[in-house]
């Protein structure tokens, strides 16, 4: 889906956020210098940390998640956000949140919270920001979105459909309104959970061919057909790329199932692929990940990574 940015102009808003902005302040707590730690050199918080129980799957223990949003500078503006996962080891995986499909020159986030946006078991991430939209100091208004995170197994993704529903809410308790209002709704829309599929291999025979001069490493068809296309003992394959939009040709979305394996187990296998063009030219793995059902009377009907009997 393609990303829309719009601007925003009006010298009295602007001073109005300036002002609102250097009058905060964060109390530095424990659970903030854990997320100071972690923001990129440059930036600053735009909210403060927050620890709650959200993508169960992700940790042992998902209360100790730890959401941190940051932007370049004290002025109210776009934001970015990572998620700091603890580790057995005592450390943190950090996973960066993507932006929306729609944004504005204008947001900032004004609440955290956490609750269930689907049909599975794990809290979503929501953050609730305060947008603005206009020409001129009269014409400038503000407006909320919700911004909704699932996480699947291997990355955060934001849900845009659930953002849609959720509205101009502007606090938690009208967002959380909003998600019981379609409540049956969300119940029969599940996450696919995916787990991690090693691409190093097939990224260092790309890197040889490219050497050679091979030009099926120009090709995303060819180069899926060589690393993930192998057709034996199975009743059927589909292969579906996707682009981000029409005319951008510099990322491929691949996914492909694998249906009727001749297993006692496993009934087939759902790849989620994604494929990068470097300044040569040459399309890499920068991401691969797979879920899978079970024979019937097996397990999981649907796509998923519990495991089959």
């Amino acid at each position: 889906m393609k990303q829309f940015t719009h601007f925003v102009f009006g010298a009295l808003i602007i001073c109005s956020l300036i002002g609102g902005a250097f009058g905060q302040g964060l109390v530095e707590s424990d659970l903030q210098k854990i997320a100071n730690k972690s923001i990129p050199e440059g930036m600053v918080s735009a909210h403060e940390a927050v620890q709650g129980r959200f993508a169960g799957s992700a940790t042992k223990d998902s209360s100790g998640n730890i959401v941190v949003l940051y932007k370049k500078g004290s002025l109210a503006g776009r934001y970015q956000g990572l998620i700091l996962i603890p580790q057995e080891s005592g450390a943190y995986s950090r996973y960066q949140l993507p932006e929306p499909a729609s944004t504005w020159s204008m947001m900032d986030p004004s609440a955290v919270f956490f609750a269930n946006a689907d049909g599975d078991t794990e809290n979503e991430l929501f953050i609730i920001d305060k947008c603005y939209t206009g020409i001129g100091p009269t014409g400038a208004s503000a407006f909320y979105r919700t911004r909704v995170y699932d996480w699947n197994g291997i990355a955060f993704s934001h849900v845009d459909s659930v953002s849609e529903k959720i509205g101009n809410a502007n606090t938690v308790a009208m967002a959380k309104a909003k998600l019981r209002q379609f409540s049956k709704t969300l119940k029969s829309q599940k996450t696919q959970m995916l787990v991690a599929v090693e691409f190093g291999a097939h990224n260092e025979q790309i890197d040889k061919a490219a050497v050679a001069g091979e030009a099926w490493v120009k090709e995303p068809a060819q180069i899926i057909a060589r690393t993930f296309g192998g057709f034996s003992e199975m009743r059927s394959k589909t292969v579906e790329f996707a682009a981000p939009t029409a005319d951008e040709a510099e990322s491929l979305s691949i996914t492909i199932t694998n249906d009727g394996y001749l297993d006692d187990s496993v009934r087939g296998e759902k790849y989620s692929l994604e494929l990068k063009m470097n300044e040569q030219g040459v399309w890499k793995f920068v991401a691969a990940a797979k879920a899978w059902r079970c024979q019937p009377g097996r397990g999981n009907q649907d796509y998923s990574t519990i495991k089959c009997t």
